[in-house]
């Protein structure tokens, strides 16, 4: 799930459920480092800009360690690096 809360008073929120498939082609899964994250995204935000890092670990050794984020079927509106998790 995720949630959207502005800081105006009322506080208003927007909330969406997204599907999340991890893939993995070896023995180990991938796993994300945090269970939550939170990222603080200003009301001017020049967009194109880093508003956080999905950080994701996979313990098997040399390349099949690697792990590549990719956002499928998205507005467009968020962009994600895929070895960096930047999003």
């Amino acid at each position: 799930i995720v949630r959207a809360v502005d800081q105006g008073t009322p506080r208003r929120e927007s909330i969406a459920t997204i599907l999340l498939t991890v893939l993995d082609r070896n023995d180990n899964s991938p796993r994300f480092i945090n269970k939550d994250f939170t990222f603080f995204v200003p009301e001017n935000f020049p967009g194109y800009g880093e508003i956080g890092v999905l950080s994701v670990t996979d313990a098997d050794a040399g390349e099949n360690g690697w792990v590549a984020l990719s956002i499928l079927n998205g507005s467009n509106i968020f962009v994600i690096d895929t070895g960096r998790g930047a999003l």
